[in-house]
This record gives structure tokens, sequence and C-alpha cells, in this order.
């Protein structure tokens, strides 16, 4: 069915807006079924207005709609006014103004005034980088009466501390499709999931001069550290066993870690699992510096010789010429199914093992033009399910989710019609298998809010439908400071009954570090790198198997 066509107005302080603004009413321009009838520029005789000359007239972008100028008095307009706007019949309002409306103005409309709650501060974003939150919180509202709003979306992301600047701008960039995202729920009878929550706006006071002197300083001491591990710190990633089924995750207790590596110089995360020739396999991410790209390698059991019982470390079983990670495993019936991630080429590909190879052949592309990262799939209420979160220039990789469904795993996959479904920085992208228990979906999640891959948040998912989904945090796996990877850990797979996998980081800062950055430069071939012995295996101490064996 043809979605009903809309009309919607603007109000604004001057024609001439900032570019955010432009960029955000040019996407609802390009929606069909929906019209801009009216703009209403507001001229508050309580405040000294004064703005900034720009080069993106708003009224320019809808010649065919109505200009209104309107007086506000402490957020009321004049009745004479109000009787003229409601001949327009509109069916919001998307506020861009400092204003904060009260009285009739507010139900002139089908679905009321809608305005980002930052808009209304004096200083929006800046409380956030002063007390250094890892994450700043911003809130897309319906207006309602006494100074209360209806939430209608919200988001979690990262604060750039910094630069106020490149944060601010961030924050702009990552919720220019929420209007626009609002309207095509509206379209498909998605219903509000935060209908009843209020929330009374908080109008944050200026910080006295002192402590802008002190901001000052804390700005150069962010960029201190920015630099200092841009130029000398190093990630190491290493894989650890632990002798528990992953339900056992959602007690929060420490968990004994075993890690399968003594070096502590390696590069292996994301491990996953499967069984092949009546052996358990691990497949996890590889990076080594001088290739830069992170490619993918399993260990293997040895069945014969003298390394017998031992496990081999197979380089390279998929390796392409863009970046590799994060080897999901999918098990349906007899099959064994990896969707590697390869956001780079920006398509989802389904690789199958086959036994008559001994090998990972391409099944299907079931996405296409997609930066999609860290895929994971699963089954459930008779469909499949496909969770990522997908990449761009302002860290979207981290906090922004998607999801896709079929009704087959090799067959057409569809758009969840609410996407981008979340915005967290704190339990958005992906980092394993997700589980049941009793009858209620967990899906493991990255808190990249104070480093990336800082820990795993387990959300219960409440509602998952084509049209609809809603999930909690329940609980949330940290690492031990003295742990010997006591810095990140961002993967929890399912191996066998009462073995899971998990990974950790660990941040070594040292002058020769910047040596390994000069590879990005310009790095080396994986075939240069990796030693045709090294593809046959490099075989590891024995006590592995051990850690492996159920």
């Amino acid at each position: 069915m043809k979605p009903a066509q809309m009309k919607f107005g603007i109000i604004i302080n001057s024609l001439s807006g900032e570019k955010w603004k432009y960029e955000m009413l040019h996407k609802l321009k390009e929606m069909e079924n929906l019209e801009c009838s009216l703009v209403i520029k507001v001229h508050d005789r309580g405040k000294h207005q004064s703005y900034k000359h720009q080069d993106y007239n708003i009224k320019d972008m809808f010649p065919h709609s109505s200009l209104k100028v309107c007086e506000v008095d402490k957020g009321v307009l004049k009745q004479k006014d109000l009787l003229h706007l409601r001949t327009y019949h509109l069916d919001f309002y998307l506020d861009l103004s400092d204003n904060r409306f009260e009285g009739e103005f507010l139900n002139l409309t089908s679905y009321g005034v809608w305005t980002f709650r930052h808009l209304k501060e004096k200083e929006p974003f800046f409380h956030a980088l002063w007390k250094e939150s890892p994450y700043t919180e911003v809130f897309f509202d319906r207006l309602l009466p006494n100074g209360k709003v209806q939430n209608l979306m919200k988001g979690s992301l990262p604060t750039i501390l910094y630069s106020a600047k490149k944060h601010k701008t961030q924050l702009e960039q990552a919720i220019l499709e929420w209007p626009a995202q609002m309207c095509r729920k509206i379209n498909k009878g998605i219903p509000n999931t935060s209908a009843s929550h209020e929330w009374v706006i908080e109008k944050n006071t200026p910080l006295p001069a002192m402590k802008r002197i002190k901001y000052s300083l804390r700005i150069g001491k962010h960029q201190a550290k920015r630099w200092y591990k841009r130029l000398f710190g190093y990630e190491y990633w290493n894989i650890g066993v632990v002798n528990q089924p992953l339900h056992a995750f959602l007690k929060e207790d420490p968990v004994e870690i075993k890690w399968l590596f003594s070096d502590k110089n390696l590069y292996y995360a994301d491990p996953f699992a499967y069984e092949a020739d009546g052996e358990l396999r691990l497949i996890f991410e590889e990076v080594d510096h001088r290739v830069v790209k992170g490619f993918i390698s399993e260990l293997h059991l040895t069945n014969e010789g003298e390394d017998m019982g031992k496990y081999s470390l197979r380089k390279g079983t998929m390796n392409l010429p863009t970046h590799m990670s994060y080897p999901y495993i999918l098990e349906d019936g007899n099959n064994y199914f990896c969707i590697p991630e390869t956001s780079e080429s920006k398509k989802v590909t389904i690789h199958q093992w086959k036994d008559e190879t001994k090998g990972w052949g391409e099944v299907k592309t079931i996405l296409k033009g997609i930066a999609a990262v860290d895929s994971t799939i699963i089954h459930w209420n008779g469909r499949w399910w496909l969770f990522c979160t997908r990449a761009s220039s302002f860290q979207t990789e981290n906090y922004e989710l998607h999801i896709f469904y079929s009704d087959h795993l090799l067959g057409e996959w569809k758009e969840h019609a609410a996407n981008p479904v979340k915005y967290d920085i704190r339990s958005a992208r992906p980092a394993g298998t997700p589980f049941v228990l009793n009858d209620v979906l967990y899906r493991p999640a990255q808190d990249c809010s104070a480093t990336y891959g800082g820990s795993i948040v387990l959300n219960r998912v409440e509602k998952l439908s084509p049209d609809e989904f809603k999930e909690e945090p329940v609980s949330q796996l940290h690492q031990s400071p003295e742990s010997l990877y006591p810095d990140g850990l961002h993967t929890m797979s399912y191996a066998r009954e009462n073995i899971s996998l998990v990974d950790g980081k660990r941040i070594d800062y040292h002058p020769m570090n910047l040596f390994k950055k000069l590879y990005m430069v310009k790095s080396k071939p994986f075939e240069k790198v990796v030693k045709p012995g090294d593809k046959k295996g490099n075989f590891i101490r024995s006590f592995s198997i051990k850690n492996l064996s159920s």
C-alpha cells in the first residue's frame, strides 16, 4: 500500500541555517510523499538574536512553501498567528530553533512539534566534554506542555574529548537521518515504543571562567594522550578458553580465562569454533603489522606424526586484498558456514566448509553495497536474523546497529523497517554468538565508549520482528586489571557445550612501536610476509588441547 502524503512545517530562527540543518532538511526533501508546506521564522522578543552569515538558505530549498514570520513571547505564539497556522493542516513541525514552545501551538498537528533537545540548551554537548564522559546522549523529542517532552529517538554516541569542534560535528552528522527515519516509521505504522516516557528539559548553566581555563588544559591533555597512543601505542590480542557455557556470563562473576598463546606480542582476535574431521577447530582474525590488514587463520589438530595431539597454526586460510576479521561461525543442520567481516568490500558473503576440498568455499553474497561490520546471524522464531553495525567516517561501526532478515539462510535478505534500530556506543556492535536461555534471546555487544572493544554487554532481546526491535542490557563482562590482557574484551563465542572462547586486549606503549606504524604507510603483501612453511602450520604447545577438550 502506498504511504499517505505527509505535510510538515519548519521552525527556524534564521533563514540562513547551519550546514548540518541544511543537510538534514535535504534528506527530508528527497523523501517521497513528504512535502514542506510552511517555513516559520520566529523572533523571540525576550532574546537578543545574532547570527553569523552562512551560505545555506533554508527557504530556497523549499521554494513552493509559504513563509510566515511569527513573534514568540516566553514560548507562546500570538493568537492571530495560531489562527493562521491552523489553516495548513500539517502532520508535524520540525523545530530547529532555540525557542522552547508552550501552549496551544504544540497540539496544532497530528504528530506534534519535533525537536532536538540540545537545541534548547545554552551550550549543547559541552557538559559531556567537561565531565569527560565517554559518551554523549542525544535526544530527538516531541514537545509537550509544561516543559516536558516525549522521546522519539535517542542515542549514546562517542565523546571526542580532544576537540569540542570535532565532537559537535560528529554528533550533528550522526543525527542527520533522524527526522526522515521518524517519517518512515510513521508511514510503516511502527509504534513509538517510548511513548510513555517523559523528561523535563535540563538547562545547563554556563561554566565560570576558571573552569573554562581548566577545560582548555584538559583539551591539551587529551590531545597529547591521543598522539602518544597513535605514535607509540600498539594493540595486542590473545585468544582465551573459558570452561563454562555462554549463559554463565550472565552472572557477571569473574571468569577464569586460559590464554592459548604464551607470546604476548601477538594479534589473534575474534575467535570462533567449528567441527571438522572429528575435531574442534578454531578460526580467528590474525594481524601482522607488516601486512596491516587482517586475515583469517585457524588452529587444526594434528592426527599423525610426531606432532600428533598438538594444534597447528594455519595462517591465511581466508585472505583477501581487503581487511578480514570476525569469522562468525554458523551451524545449520550438518553444515558449517562462516561469515567473515569484509566491510571494506561492502558486501556480506557466506562461506561453507567443504569436506571434499577440506576448505571454505563461497556460497552466496547476501548483502551488497553495505559496509557491514561484524555480521552475526541467528535463527530465531522462524526467521534468520543478521545483526551488524555499519562503517562510516564518523565511527558509526561502533554505535549504529542494523538488522536484516530472511526466511531462508541463502534466500533473499530484507532490511529491517526501523534501521538503524539502535544508536549506542555502549551496546550496539556485535560481540560474538547470541544464545537462548529459558526461551529468551541474548545478544552480546561491545562497549566501545571508553575504548574500542573495552568490554562485552549482554543484551536481553525483548522485541524482534521485521518492523520492531527492543533490547535491554542485563550484564557486563570486564577484564580484570590483573589480567595479562586488561585493556579489552570484545568477543565471546560458542565452542562446545561447556566451553566458550573469548579474546583479550593489551595496549603496549614503546618507542619501537613507531616502526611498526610505518607499515601503515606502505604495507607488505601477505604472500611476501607469510612463508610457505607457515601456511602448513607452526606448532604450538600441546596444553591447548586440554583447554579445548570437553
